[in-house]
């Protein structure tokens, strides 16, 4: 066998032996970013793999894919957790009470400019805003989903 023939023959061995190595079999990690209302609330991500990272909100780091569990805290306030199935870039948004409040805080709905008043529907599952000085002047969520 001519020896470009073995060194050939070496290197397509050690390509397969590369390929079948567990660090190409890592699992999928993608962006986790947190978001905290009130602002600066103390955030800590336990991701499929077992590892903690924390930080102040907002809060984004690259995650293994799975579940993740999304603690915040902040003095003063009730604490937010919640697990998150993360399979691709995914954003979450905590809202944290104040500890003598009486209603939940469910979602932040991002409105247009100059939100005027806003009016729930009568089964509660939409939340109807008036908007000044745009168009359309009214803009329509759907509570439960909090979009």
């Amino acid at each position: 066998m001519p020896v470009r023939s073995v060194v050939m023959s070496m290197l397509s061995s050690f390509a397969l032996l590369a390929a079948s190595s567990p660090a190409s079999a890592r699992p999928a990690r993608h962006l986790l970013s947190v978001d905290a209302w009130p602002l600066r609330a103390r955030v800590e991500l336990r991701d499929a793999s077992g590892r903690v990272l924390s930080g102040r909100a907002p809060f984004r780091r690259v995650v293994a894919a799975g579940p993740v569990r999304v603690t915040a805290t902040l003095d003063g306030h009730r604490s937010f957790k919640r697990t998150v199935i993360v399979g691709r870039a995914a954003h979450v948004t905590a809202c944290l009470d104040p500890d003598d409040q009486l209603v939940r805080c469910r979602h932040i709905l991002r409105t247009g400019w100059v939100p005027k008043s806003v009016a729930l529907s009568a089964d509660g599952r939409q939340a109807w805003v008036a908007l000044l000085g745009t168009r359309p002047g009214v803009e329509v969520f759907d509570v439960i989903a909090g979009r």
